[in-house]
């Protein structure tokens, strides 16, 4: 729903590019931009799609000689690195022209081309207003700095779990409400979240007014203090306390499980606390999910 601009501004270029009849090359997968545009149109669009990534390969073919093996007729490249110097010159070899053949994807779907990375949370500050980017300190030992789910960590969770719609989802530590806010683009719609400081919540609630979500149970509180879980089955947890605090959250949800038996999931990213959740006694690992993120293994626990 809140790619409908984004999703416009590229269809734009694809029809009037003839894209269904012609292969779509990324260039610049492993930027945030390249991977966030494969995913969309790929899984979304059901395009063509290759990559030419930045170690220079494509299915151990070099980039240039990949292109000289292009008709520029026959393809559409989009540039996904902030330097785009060299790879116009040699889409320019091949005669592939700008704005036809190839296109630097900022151009495209910024007003102004700021050079600028791309993901889900750049798109939602630049076209909603949001503001889910900028960190903020944690003076407390036990809880961490805040820092936004990154979107392709959350697209690999839900894509590697038996995820359904009704599924409830609650958010230890949201912080300024990213990692719902992907969700709920996802589909999910019984969501809740707890976060003890009082300007990153103001901020969650402003992001979520902007994007006119109102069904999002929101928390001001102390994480030990939330007891009223019985509803939810999914608990995610990206990295947001550690030592006791973790410890009585662990103890809560045990609780709950024992009021209300159903299976229970923990989405764990930097699983520091590991020990305490087998220690519980209800959670075993179901599965561990390799991401691209710099915290690049999610562990997911099971009752």
């Amino acid at each position: 729903m809140f790619w409908d601009e984004m999703g416009r501004r590229l269809e734009k270029v694809l029809e009037g590019s003839g894209a269904r009849q012609k292969e779509i090359i990324i260039w610049g997968y492993y930027c945030e931009i390249g991977e966030f545009l494969y995913d969309y149109l790929k899984k979304r669009g059901g395009y063509q799609v290759s990559i030419i990534d930045k170690n220079d390969t494509n299915e151990g073919i070099q980039k240039a000689e990949f292109l000289k093996t292009k008709d520029p007729a026959g393809v559409i490249i989009f540039l996904c690195m902030k330097d785009t110097e060299e790879p116009e010159m040699l889409c320019k070899e091949i005669g592939a022209l700008k704005d036809q053949h190839y296109f630097d994807v900022r151009e495209v779907l910024f007003d102004d081309n700021k050079g600028q990375s791309l993901n889900f949370l750049i798109w939602m500050e630049d076209k909603y207003g949001c503001d889910f980017l900028v960190n903020k300190r944690n003076e407390s030992f036990e809880c961490a700095e805040y820092t936004p789910s990154p979107y392709m960590t959350i697209k690999e969770i839900v894509s590697s779990l038996p995820l359904k719609s009704d599924d409830a989802i609650f958010d230890y530590g949201m912080g300024k409400g990213a990692a719902l806010v992907q969700f709920y683009e996802y589909g999910f719609r019984n969501l809740g979240g707890v976060e003890r400081d009082r300007e990153l919540c103001t901020i969650a609630k402003d992001n979520f007014d902007r994007l006119k979500i109102s069904d999002i149970e929101i928390c001001f509180a102390d994480a030990r203090e939330i007891t009223e879980i019985d509803r939810y089955n999914y608990f995610y947890f990206y990295n947001p306390f550690s030592g006791s605090v973790f410890q009585k959250v662990i103890d809560n949800i045990k609780d709950s499980y024992m009021r209300n038996h159903r299976k229970i999931r923990i989405i764990y990213i930097n699983t520091v606390c590991h020990d305490m959740i087998l220690d519980s006694g209800i959670f075993q690992i179901e599965k561990q999910i390799e991401t691209k993120h710099w915290y690049p293994m999610v562990n997911i626990y099971m009752t």
